[in-house]
């Protein structure tokens, strides 16, 4: 839903980054419309100082029409900005009133991020906050049936010579 969501407002390339100790850390990552990149192996944390975790740490979001004052705001905690980006603009995504994440969403031409557009960009953080949480009931339900299925197992199965007996939850 994140990516055509933000493909739709015509961005290129979208990203949701999480709290971490360190900072944050990069949920999700993707690009479209024909650009090409390197793909991201593993989680990549990103410093305190960098514009995901001021948006997770304030609640307020940044807009950019142009990409190269984001990088003058943020000197030393973002790499310089890929050349494809005019525009980027970083929102909270919020849970009730606590921000639990970032959405940031670049794009290839100057966008003036209108009302209309920052409207839509606070609705899709939105969504993305209710599947997050979705997300994190789903692994708390799932952890707890493999915590009581784990218990209903015998520890040990009765020894029977001629039968090779095994047990495990399906």
């Amino acid at each position: 839903a994140v990516d055509s969501g933000l493909a739709a407002l015509g961005a290129v390339a979208g990203w949701v980054a999480v709290p971490s100790p360190d900072g944050v850390e990069l949920l999700h990552e993707d690009w479209w419309g024909g650009e090409t990149r390197q793909p991201t192996a593993g989680r990549r944390q990103f410093p305190p100082q960098h514009p995901f975790a001021y948006v997770v740490r304030t609640g307020r979001p940044l807009w950019y029409p142009d990409a190269d004052l984001l990088t003058r705001r943020f000197p030393d905690g973002l790499a310089p900005i890929p050349s494809v980006f005019s525009s980027i603009a970083v929102v909270p995504i919020n849970l009730g009133p606590v921000t639990v994440g970032a959405l940031a969403a670049g794009f290839a031409h100057r966008a003036t991020f209108s009302t209309e557009d920052r409207s839509y960009l606070a609705a899709l953080a939105a969504v993305t906050a209710r599947s997050m949480e979705r997300a994190r009931r789903y692994e708390e339900a799932h952890e707890a049936a493999q915590t009581l299925q784990q218990s209903l197992l015998p520890r040990m199965l009765p020894r029977v010579p001629w039968l090779p007996l095994h047990a495990r939850y399906i």
